[in-house]
């Protein structure tokens, strides 16, 4: 399949705002939020977006200082006051591996949160399946501070072979943004003959216990801010997938408001 490219951000907005329901957006890494920090029609479609009232949030991987900096005063520049983190952790039959790099992070969150502070902007580290739930509940608690909390992921804990609702359970209440997502299981016979592999699909309609997992949030979380998140195989081609994607992407959107109560 030919691909014509990454989706610019500002065509991003453009799509979102379109979506009846949709009230807001997380630019991440992998659509480059950094390149917010420079003039350009990205940047001044975000900036419309917001001053129309639709919400945006920033995210960053890994916890290098310099890289959180900038981002934490891009995020105060756009107003938007939550900073998704993706930490990573190696992970290896000892846990030493994990334990350096889970130090570090820490070492690199503490000296980054008086920026935060100072910005009124909130650090949400996001469950994945490189850092166990519990590590990463035992650093926020840990650090102990109020600009610092839980981006939840639904999915995620799957991949780490974790229950999606255990985890939701043990992060709720720190989760200071959520990310909706669900997924099920498919065989696949390519790499073991007893293999499985792990799919996405519209919020609502997999394996994920999405009700559950929605009552224990509105009932523990903090969090204000919902985002639907899909990662869905491809088509044959570029605009059957791009069907799929958007089809997938307003289910997804309906699915989460009527389970939230928001319609």
């Amino acid at each position: 399949m030919v691909s014509s490219g990454r989706m610019s951000i500002a065509r991003f907005i453009d799509q979102s705002l379109s979506i009846p329901g949709v009230e807001g957006v997380q630019i991440c890494d992998n659509i480059g939020a950094h390149r917010l920090a420079q003039p350009g029609e990205d940047r001044r479609k975000v900036e419309e977006a917001v001053a129309r009232g639709f919400f945006v949030e920033l995210g960053a991987a890994g916890t290098e200082p310099a890289h959180l900096e900038a981002l934490l005063r891009l995020s105060g520049e756009l107003a938007a006051d939550v900073l998704r983190v993706l930490p990573s952790a190696r992970r290896d039959e000892r846990g030493e591996a994990e334990k350096q790099d889970l130090d570090k992070a820490e070492r690199d969150l503490r000296e980054v949160l008086p920026t935060a502070r100072g910005l009124g902007v909130r650090l949400a580290l996001e469950n994945h399946w490189e850092v166990p739930s519990q590590a990463l509940l035992e650093l926020v608690t840990r650090i102990n501070d109020e600009h610092l909390g839980i981006c939840l992921d639904t999915a995620n804990p799957v991949c780490g072979g974790e229950d999606p609702l255990r985890t939701t359970e043990l992060l709720a209440p720190y989760a200071i943004n959520v990310h909706l997502k669900d997924f099920r299981a498919t065989r696949d016979l390519t790499r073991d003959p007893a293999g499985y592999r792990i799919i996405g699909v519209a919020f609502g309609e997999g394996w994920l216990p999405a009700e559950a997992v929605i009552d224990v949030i509105q009932s523990k979380s903090p969090a204000q801010t919902f985002h639907v998140e899909l990662f869905l195989d491809r088509a044959e081609t570029e605009p059957e997938t791009l069907a799929r994607e958007r089809a997938a992407v307003r289910r997804s959107v309906e699915n989460a408001r009527r389970l939230l109560g928001l319609c």
